[in-house]
């Protein structure tokens, strides 16, 4: 028998194989495996096979109305699972069929995030806090200013909010959450002792009231006390070992700030409404409720800064509370300058934020962020609205999540942004591993709904970082709903504002990938889903 003579024992063993599937057949080519649906070539040509970055689920959202994935008929799929990796600075684009193109800037002084009038980038450091502008920063994180872009793209000045105080109330009660209330930590004793025979207490409970006295301890409700800044107080003096949950009853807490520092690597502290299911207690920038004068009665700043750089989980929960009338609502920062000397493992879950940047009061400076991350590792931001996020002045400077400087292996997962003047999420200086999954972006951004930046020390004599900023890798963007940009206009997915060649700067690994997407879709309705 020749050497390419088949004998008949190796047909039968073929047609065996064949039919048990052994043998490529179908859609596939013979001897090589089919691509998984979740997968597609990337732009380099190479497919890409998910495995670089684990997929996060994007879980189950809660019953609230508000955050129910939408179901627009009209929706069109865009970007099933793409690197979002370019050797240039691109933008996701849309041609007329629906279909993604990735479009390749010519300029990036013409459309770069933070143009002064010259159309140049400029960073911006931010003041301290007990000024006028938004200030949260201390230099840890220089603004990427976008004045004469932000501002020509968006008239922020007429755009009257359409949900009046009244209106979030009624739109602020959602249903249970997904984690139950009875994975929310209770302060009922366990039956029996452990087997050291120590019976666990269960978390200290500090209940805060409307109508409390910071003389008193919290211990209970006739002893509530009145301000964040007591309970921080309580708890860094006692120093205890064990879970900690201030317990806030409704109603609105007027121009409180505070500058959080005690935490505890093995425990949480939890912030949060007093009722499993009742109304979120508001906290009001402003100095009265009914404002006439914004210019005085509005001061601004932030309403909660977290400022600890140890390195270990800080474990601050925020659960189910209204935050309005600041340039900034939350700010948990570390330090910029020193990757290892980080903080994380915050939460935050079911809240919303509402009127936040310089919207209620033109004459403070204008606001980067309503949440903001710096050197801040493994957070959940879930299940939250962002509500009128918006500039006056420098629209496109305001982001609602801004993850900065080192931020790693954050979760933005199901929360909703409506009318925000900037991109809503922004990602800067090599900040990796993030999940943004199962959002819904409604009359919001100038670009795209996720953009990146950093500050090109190669290319500008600004930067107020004195290391150099990189780019950002191995981020996700999936599953969101995209429903038009702050101007009305079609939203697209993602943009990056600079490309991954800059001195000083290297992947995290050869094959890493800056961005990857699938299952996002935008309406070609924009803005009718609110």
């Amino acid at each position: 028998m020749s050497e390419n003579a088949t004998s008949p024992r190796a047909v039968i063993l073929l047609f065996a194989l064949a039919a048990f599937g052994v043998v490529g057949c179908g859609t596939g080519s013979p001897g090589m495996a089919s691509v998984a649906d979740d997968t597609t070539e990337t732009s380099s040509g190479d497919v890409d096979d998910g495995h670089g970055v684990p997929d996060v689920a994007g879980g189950t959202p809660d019953s609230d109305d508000d955050l129910d994935a939408p179901t627009d008929e009209s929706a069109t799929d865009v970007h099933e699972e793409s690197d979002g990796d370019r050797s240039d600075a691109t933008t996701d684009g849309d041609d007329a069929s629906g279909r993604d193109i990735d479009v390749d800037q010519a300029d990036d002084d013409a459309t770069t995030d933070g143009d002064d009038a010259s159309g140049r980038d400029i960073d911006v450091d931010q003041a301290d806090d007990d000024a006028t502008t938004d200030g949260d920063d201390d230099g840890e994180i220089g603004a990427d200013a976008h004045d004469a872009a932000g501002d020509a793209a968006v008239d922020t000045t007429t755009d009257a909010p359409t949900d009046t105080i009244d209106d979030i109330a009624a739109d602020t009660t959602p249903d249970a959450p997904a984690d139950t209330p009875s994975d929310i930590p209770d302060d009922t004793p366990p039956d029996s002792d452990t087997d050291d025979d120590v019976v666990d207490p269960g978390p200290w409970i500090i209940h805060m009231a409307t109508d409390g006295d910071d003389g008193l301890d919290g211990s209970t409700p006739d002893r509530a006390i009145a301000t964040l800044a007591r309970a921080h107080e309580l708890v860094s003096t006692a120093a205890t070992a064990r879970d900690v949950e201030i317990r806030i009853a409704p109603g609105v807490y007027l121009a409180q700030q505070v500058t959080w520092t005690f935490t505890m690597p093995e425990h949480t502290i939890t912030f949060r409404r007093r009722d499993d299911e009742g109304e979120r207690p508001v906290f009001d920038g402003c100095l009265v409720a009914d404002v006439t004068d914004p210019a005085t009665e509005c001061p601004g700043g932030t309403w909660f800064q977290l400022r600890h750089s140890a390195g270990e989980e800080t474990n601050l929960h925020f659960w189910y509370v209204q935050v309005q009338r600041y340039q900034t609502a939350i700010s948990l920062n570390a330090n910029r300058n020193d990757e290892a000397a980080s903080n994380g493992s915050n939460r935050i879950y079911g809240c919303y934020f509402y009127r936040i940047g310089n919207v209620f009061n033109p004459a403070l400076s204008p606001s980067t962020a309503a949440v903001r991350l710096v050197n801040s590792d493994d957070n959940e931001i879930a299940n939250t609205h962002f509500v009128e996020i918006v500039n006056t002045s420098s629209a496109g400077l305001l982001h609602a999540i801004y993850v900065a400087h080192m931020s790693d292996r954050n979760q933005i997962l199901r929360n909703r942004f409506l009318r925000n003047s900037g991109d809503p999420i922004r990602v800067r200086d090599y900040s990796n591993d993030n999940v943004v999954n199962d959002n819904r972006f409604i009359q919001t951004g100038i670009e795209a709904a996720y953009t990146t930046w950093y500050c090109d020390h190669d290319v500008r004599d600004d930067c107020t970082k004195p290391a150099p900023e990189c780019p950002s890798w191995g981020n996700q963007f999936r599953n969101n709903s995209l429903d038009g940009n702050y101007a009305c206009d079609r939203l697209s997915g993602f943009h990056y504002y600079l490309d991954d060649s800059t001195t000083g700067c290297a992947p995290p690994s050869p094959d890493a990938q800056r961005l990857r997407t699938s299952g996002n879709s935008t309406s070609e309705t924009p803005c009718t889903d609110g």
